[in-house]
């Protein structure tokens, strides 16, 4: 798919690309540790000590070529969770390629991100505090390998997909695959993929989403819905979301769980925008275990402003997050930051 994407875009123009270049710079003012030697590993805690991050870098392209799309984006991502894997190598972060089959049909094939999640589809360059609610990084999929098919028929907004479902862009390693829906519903005009910006009307946007996905030995089954609402400067974001996951052939491989577990995951966010500022804030709630009452049971409210500079391509602004243990011991893990942004 790689290798066939390359090929076919090497006869396009440059004028026909779109070229993509992102960098995202984190500067810790402010960590709260338990202890000086060791800050304990939380949902949504990135584990940062005070100074610098490079959180996101991305170059590529993508575009389209008449009923042609195309994208190949390398790039790498130092992780914002202790709990989340990143390693912090350059790499892979899309690569597909596809047709415009019918007026309403479009399918690509590669790697792509899963149709689940509002926040988790948005572009990371897009994302009010450069960063996903916790429940974005663990009960959506993020990227996987496979086939996206997507249809605006009947004024909805369709997606199917297929995928791997093991998080690699090499191949599959179990006879399993990941199926995921999603539908969507539009009322009134306006950007669904930012909340920056004025609107001059009232919009509107629902959706609700599934996927299956059968592993070596563990099954997951999730679902949720989420919602968008602009009007005028307002953006208020809003999603549920529920993950059942199951142990399965444990004869293969260790499952991640013993027995059945049922993750819960929310965020609401509200923003302003007023010319170039952006002040906003979110609640999120997350339970990695309903059935139990430990420091698997968060609630972090996140609370700044971000600053829209130079037509948008350059973004700073300051964060404050407070993470409270709802169940389990209290750790003292808020965090304060600055960021910023260049993008193209």
């Amino acid at each position: 798919m790689i290798i066939s994407t390359l090929l076919l875009s090497s006869s396009l123009t440059a004028a026909e690309l779109e070229p993509t270049l992102l960098t995202q710079v984190w500067l810790t003012a402010f960590d709260q540790d338990v202890s000086e030697q060791s800050d304990p590993a939380g949902y949504g805690d990135p584990e940062d000590d005070q100074g610098f991050k490079l959180r996101r870098a991305r170059a590529g392209f993508s575009g389209s070529d008449g009923d042609f799309h195309y994208a190949l984006i390398f790039g790498m991502s130092s992780g914002a969770d202790g709990l989340a894997y990143s390693d912090g190598t350059v790499g892979i972060v899309d690569a597909y390629g596809g047709w415009k089959l019918h007026q309403d049909v479009t399918v690509l094939g590669g790697v792509q991100k899963v149709p689940f999640g509002r926040e988790s589809l948005l572009s990371s360059s897009e994302l009010v505090f450069q960063e996903r609610a916790v429940t974005s990084n663990h009960i959506a999929p993020g990227r996987e390998l496979g086939l996206l098919a997507k249809s605006t028929a009947l004024g909805a907004d369709l997606q199917l997909g297929v995928f791997n479902g093991n998080g690699s862009i090499t191949g599959d390693d179990n006879d399993g695959l990941m199926y995921a829906v999603r539908v969507g519903y539009n009322v009134g005009e306006g950007s669904t993929s930012s909340t920056y910006g004025a609107v001059e009307s009232l919009l509107l946007s629902v959706a609700g989403n599934a996927y299956y996905d059968q592993g070596t030995a563990t099954n997951t089954l999730a679902y949720g819905g989420d919602v968008l609402l602009r009007w005028s400067g307002l953006a208020l974001l809003a999603e549920v979301h529920l993950a059942t996951i199951e142990p399965g052939a444990t004869n293969i491989d260790v499952p991640e769980v013993s027995a059945s577990t049922t993750r819960f995951g929310a965020v609401a966010q509200a923003g302003w925008s007023f010319g170039q500022w952006e002040p906003a804030v979110r609640v999120e709630l997350f339970d990695d275990d309903q059935s139990l009452e430990d420091n698997g049971d968060i609630m972090k409210i996140t609370a700044g402003i971000t600053g829209h500079f130079a037509e948008d391509t350059v973004r700073a602004g300051f964060s404050y997050d407070h993470r409270e243990e709802t169940g389990g011991q209290s750790l003292a893990n808020d965090t304060a930051r600055l960021f910023f942004q260049m993008r193209y």
